[in-house]
C-alpha cells in the first residue's frame, strides 16, 4: 500500500490551507504595523512630509516588496512552505502597490497601463503644460516573475502532454 489514495491528497491540501492561512495571518497583522511605523526615517536622512493619503500605501509597497525578496531567495532554497510565503506577499504587495498609485491621482493626473508598464500623464491647465513619464510596472514583473519561479515545468508538461494526446485520439 505505497499509494497514499484519497486521505493521502486531503491530508496534502490540508496542510497547504494551514500553510495559506499561517502567511495570511502574519502577513495581515504585520500589515497592521508596518504601515503605522515611520521606518522612512531610518532610510533616508532627510525629513519626509507625511501628510500625502497615499504615504502609508507607499509604507506597504516597500514592506511586502522586501518580504516578497525574502521569500523569492527561501524559494530559491528549495523550502516548500515559500511558495505560500512567495505568492502571499505578492498579493500583498501587488495590493499595496496599486493602492499607492491610485490614492496618488487627483484632477491632473492620469495613469495609462500596458504590457509591463505604466504611464502618468500630468496636465496643468493653468500653463498649458501636459507631461508623460513611462514608468516599469512592478505589479506586472513580479507577478510574471512569480509564476516563472513557482511552476513546476515536469508536471505542468506532463499534465498538457496528456491531455492533448487524449484530444487527438
Amino acid at each position: 500500500m505505497g499509494d497514499k489514495g484519497y486521505m493521502g491528497s486531503v491530508i496534502e491540501i490540508k496542510k497547504d490551507v494551514v500553510y495559506i492561512l499561517v502567511f495570511l495571518i502574519l502577513f495581515i497583522n504585520l500589515t497592521f504595523i508596518v504601515v503605522n511605523i515611520p521606518f522612512e526615517n531610518y532610510l533616508s536622512q532627510y525629513p519626509f512630509y507625511r501628510k500625502f493619503i497615499w504615504y502609508k500605501f507607499w509604507r506597504g509597497t516597500v514592506f511586502f516588496l522586501f518580504t516578497w525578496l525574502i521569500m523569492l531567495a527561501l524559494t530559491a532554497l528549495d523550502i516548500r512552505i515559500a511558495h505560500y510565503g512567495l505568492w502571499m506577499s505578492l498579493i500583498f504587495f501587488l495590493s499595496f502597490h496599486y493602492l499607492t498609485l491610485m490614492y496618488s491621482l487627483n484632477e491632473f493626473r492620469k495613469i495609462t497601463f500596458s504590457l509591463l508598464i505604466y504611464k502618468i500623464t500630468f496636465i496643468d491647465p493653468n500653463y498649458n503644460i501636459v507631461s508623460e513619464t513611462i514608468y516599469l510596472d512592478l505589479g506586472q514583473l513580479l507577478f510574471l516573475f512569480t509564476i516563472l519561479v513557482t511552476l513546476d515545468y515536469k508536471k505542468t508538461y506532463k499534465t498538457l502532454r496528456s491531455y492533448f494526446k487524449k484530444d487527438s485520439s
